[in-house]
């Protein structure tokens, strides 16, 4: 269902990735705001490597953001994420 759809919105408590890269097709758009303590996750860390990453506060994004695990796993890099707060 989620190669369908242009825009996912997540706002959830998922200490797990509800979504994974395969499941999305090129182009679609996420807005993930349920991310706020570390250990939170609510997408595939390797769905980030791919995706143009936007954050309103970069520190916070990758110790208790969405990106606390793909940063990790070295697969993004503070330098790779972009702040637009």
């Amino acid at each position: 269902m989620c190669a369908q759809v242009d825009v996912i919105i997540t706002i959830t408590s998922a200490f797990e990735p509800l979504l994974k890269k395969d499941w999305l097709k090129p182009g679609t758009h996420i807005f993930c705001m349920g991310t706020d303590i570390k250990g939170k996750q609510e997408v595939d860390a390797q769905l980030l490597a791919l995706a143009t990453v936007l954050t309103d506060e970069i520190a916070q994004s990758i110790t208790i953001g969405e990106a606390q695990h793909a940063n990790k796993a070295g697969l993004i890099q503070q330098a790779d994420i972009v702040a637009i707060g």
